[in-house]
């Protein structure tokens, strides 16, 4: 077996656990990654060993250590990226009274990687961090791909759902020819929309963040977020300038490496 196989093989069981916070039995992962049932067990038993995989003594199911994730979190403190970022994120959940939320673009997807709550009241929008963008049903998604070719974007699209037929809010779009149509929209306008998309009675404006030079690669989204009786489409296009102008601060204040 090819180191490139193994390190295929390691990351895609380390993905899998990622969702699974109970985690999951040997014969489960097995299946899910295409191994037979002892290939899975030296690939855990190997993860097990470094630190990054642990068996429940009673369920004798394999979840991840809290190795991997602070991996993660370490290296996204050391940029200093949500640092720099977060007075501009609460200065605008203040100001707009709802939640804003910021994605880092590396490797072909958008990561959450920090929040501030604006809203005040208990009818609220407000997710965990630390996961992945559905491109096709987000807003923060929708922008990032309008800046991509329509092949490029379509591919990333589908990696995220499109096309499965999963109807995750009541306007879900659901087919390729309508999704390219939406990107058109989004690219005229220069900021992203889902209503009633990834969830029922959610909506969302998203902008890239960009530095002000408007060179370079989209570095990462900033979003406003909350339920649509309060953020319809009339709203959320005025708030997106307020999402523009801040994004270019944030830009501005990016680490150079990026």
């Amino acid at each position: 077996m090819t180191a490139e196989i193994i390190v295929e093989r390691c990351m895609g069981a380390l993905e899998l656990l990622s969702i699974e916070a109970r985690g999951l039995p040997l014969t489960t992962i097995a299946q899910k990654l295409g191994l037979i049932k002892s290939g899975a067990h030296r690939l855990l038993n190997e993860l097990q060993r470094d630190g990054f995989v642990t068996q429940d003594s009673n369920t004798q199911h394999y979840r991840l250590t809290m190795r991997f994730p602070t991996l993660g979190f370490r290296y996204l403190s050391a940029t200093g990226i949500v640092d720099r970022a977060m007075p501009h994120l609460r200065d605008l959940a203040a100001m707009t009274g709802e939640l804003v939320r910021m994605t880092v673009a590396d490797v072909g997807m958008l990561t959450w990687v920090a929040k501030a709550q604006g809203a005040q009241t208990r009818l609220r929008f407000d997710p965990d961090m630390g996961g992945n963008v559905r491109l096709h049903t987000t807003a923060s998604g929708k922008a990032w791909l309008a800046t991509m070719e329509k092949a490029a974007a379509l591919v990333l699209a589908r990696t995220s759902g499109l096309g499965n037929g999963e109807l995750r809010g009541p306007r879900t779009i659901l087919t390729e020819v309508q999704f390219l149509k939406e990107l058109e929209s989004t690219r005229k306008k220069g900021y992203g929309i889902a209503i009633n998309e990834d969830e029922a009675g959610m909506s969302a404006a998203a902008v890239n963040i960009i530095r002000s030079s408007g060179k370079g690669k989209v570095l990462g989204t900033l979003s406003v977020a909350g339920p649509t009786v309060r953020l319809d489409r009339e709203r959320l296009t005025l708030l997106a300038a307020s999402l523009a102008i801040t994004a270019t601060a944030i830009g501005d204040e990016w680490p150079v490496q990026y």
